[in-house]
């Protein structure tokens, strides 16, 4: 079962998860993500959508 972008956004609200949303191109090596300007750089995250 796939689950869209929408129905994990009601998830994280409806068991009130805190959670920023920051778009960017797709990135595909560590060194491509380093030269995106991210909120918290020192943080790695997981694209989930």
């Amino acid at each position: 079962m796939m689950v869209g972008k929408e129905e994990i956004l009601a998830l994280l609200e409806q068991y009130h998860i805190p959670y920023e949303i920051t778009e960017h191109k797709a990135e595909y090596t560590m060194e491509q993500l380093s030269e995106v300007p991210l909120p918290y750089p020192e943080d790695d995250a997981k694209i989930f959508l």
